[in-house]
């Protein structure tokens, strides 16, 4: 039975290294990025068109469901913050009383 942490197969020199790296330099040098594919590809002109025609119509199929007063409550209430210390200090025009930024269940008790 052999070692479970045994290295000795594994190369280990600063020449397998140096030619590990340009392999991987020279292969990722060659690749295409996603944009060029997408340019140049037929199935990526496709594929962008079915994704922006399918989140334009995600877009208006919401926007009519919503009226601008229900997304408004829906986007206070998503960008509230759930501290207390942050509530006492947004929920009001003045800045919030020391003490119900120190003791925030004393401060609602009364």
């Amino acid at each position: 039975m052999t070692d479970l942490f045994d290295t000795t197969a594994i190369q280990d020199d600063p020449e397998y290294w140096d030619a590990l790296a340009t392999r991987i330099a020279s292969d990722v040098g060659q690749r295409a990025s996603t944009l060029d594919w997408l340019a140049y590809s037929r199935s990526g002109l496709i594929a962008a068109c079915v994704a922006v025609a399918a989140s334009l119509a995600f877009v208006m199929s919401t926007s009519r469901l919503q009226s601008s007063r229900d997304a408004s409550v829906a986007w206070t209430t998503a960008l509230t913050p759930a501290d207390d210390v942050a509530k006492a200090m947004l929920s009001r025009q003045a800045p919030p009383a020391i003490e119900s930024l120190l003791f925030p269940q004393r401060s609602e008790a009364r």
